[in-house]
């Protein structure tokens, strides 16, 4: 008896496959959240029956499904190309199909929790996903992280995140991804985003002015909760966009007024929260990057700057299984109003090292020391800085320490 070919090989495995996908394919999204448990775990079995005869098929007949552009090292890409060509699919459906097959076998731990019922097949769709942007777009090398740790690092962050939130909150978690394993790169990226601000406005012939903005991200909290404090009622007879721009009108004569007072404060309050452990604010934390309550990702390094000046911290104790809150207290770091008057007196501008024009009105109070390295609220420490010079002063914190961690973890791999 002859030996089976490779190519009648992969043929008669790529009808299995074509089985195998069509009972997916088959199940749309929506039901995905409700099915029982036991259903899910027989979609799961098959799921991995799939993943298994991609392989089986790879390794029998590699040379011909890397010339067909198949499965080649199990490249997402060329999975999803594979399937769209030979399996029928929608790019959409492939997608997703070639996330799951790359990285079941990476993500052990949600794999475990999809096959015991405790969570659903969408949830470890989305878990794929976002695997699959971590790898994509992270940079993750130039920061010594090997795959293998990002694997364990989201495999561990999926299997617990995912049994608390629903697939829409686990999507969210999706676009943060980069906070969650690569706190370095959020804070480069952030660094990237400050240098490319910029306000251009052009005047028209007719006096008009038009105004286009390109703000950070932890600087967009601030003109997105500026605006809508400013925010006029809906009356349904302007749009939203001709209420913000009469926000903006508002939140610019505030500013005018502030600086007529001469003392360095930018007009009403503006309320930004953003939730931290008290640990997260020293730059030698290993913590994340934070979230505020828009759902906007910022590096630490802007949540230490919002920490500064006119900042209120609220302590919140919380349950450390469930995480819900227990006590409720205040600590306020603020710079008394004597002082304030005689930091506006003193400094007429910005005092960034490199110079700055920006007026001492429109100015944070800073910290020379800051408060975790035993920084005090006196005249000899206060110094104002600009929004943007405060960040990037918060930032060469950040970016100081992980260079030296870095250079660290470098010299004891050479030793």
């Amino acid at each position: 008896m002859s030996a089976e070919s490779p190519t009648a090989a992969a043929s008669r495995l790529f009808a299995q496959i074509q089985d195998a996908l069509s009972e997916l394919v088959t199940i749309s999204d929506d039901d995905l959240g409700v099915l029982p448990a036991s259903l899910l775990g027989g979609l799961t079995v098959d799921l991995l029956a799939m993943r298994d005869k991609v392989e089986l098929c790879a390794l029998r007949s590699m040379r011909l499904f890397v010339n067909q552009g198949g499965v080649d090292k199990s490249n997402a890409n060329g999975i999803k190309q594979w399937l769209v060509r030979n399996g029928k699919m929608s790019h959409a459906d492939a997608s997703r199909r070639a996330h799951v097959v790359r990285h079941l076998h990476g993500l052990k731990r949600t794999r475990s929790a999809v096959d015991g019922g405790v969570i659903g097949l969408g949830h470890m769709m989305v878990a794929a996903g976002c695997a699959d942007t971590a790898l994509k777009d992270l940079k993750v090398e130039e920061d010594g992280i090997k795959p293998v740790e990002l694997y364990d690092r989201l495999d561990k962050e999926f299997a617990e995140t995912a049994i608390r939130f629903n697939v829409p909150l686990l999507q969210r978690m999706q676009s943060q991804i980069r906070a969650v394993v690569n706190p370095p790169g959020v804070e480069r990226e952030f660094e990237r985003q400050c240098d490319r601000r910029e306000l251009q406005m052009m005047r028209e012939a007719t006096g008009a002015l038009n105004v286009n903005i390109k703000v950070d991200a932890a600087s967009a909290t601030f003109v997105e909760e500026a605006i809508r404090l400013h925010l006029p009622p809906n009356d349904r007879k302007r749009t939203f966009a001709q209420r913000a721009n009469d926000a903006f009108v508002e939140v610019c004569k505030i500013a005018i007024d502030a600086a007529d007072s001469k003392l360095p404060r930018k007009g009403n309050a503006v309320a930004v929260r953003v939730h931290v452990g008290i640990d997260s604010l020293s730059p030698s934390s290993q913590s994340r990057a934070t979230v505020t309550d828009s759902g906007r990702t910022v590096p630490l390094s802007a949540a230490r700057a919002m920490t500064n000046g006119d900042s209120v911290l609220q302590r919140i104790l919380t349950e450390p299984a469930s995480g819900n809150p227990l006590d409720i207290g205040t600590a306020a770091q603020l710079f008394p109003p004597n002082i304030r008057v005689a930091v506006a007196a003193k400094f007429g501008n910005c005092q960034w090292e490199e110079g700055c024009s920006v007026p001492v009105a429109a100015c944070d109070i800073s910290m020379k020391t800051p408060w975790w390295r035993g920084g005090v609220d006196d005249m000899a420490n206060a110094i104002p800085l600009c929004w943007h010079h405060h960040l990037l002063k918060e930032n060469r914190y950040v970016l100081d320490y992980y260079r030296k961690s870095f250079e660290a973890r470098a010299q004891e791999r050479a030793a």
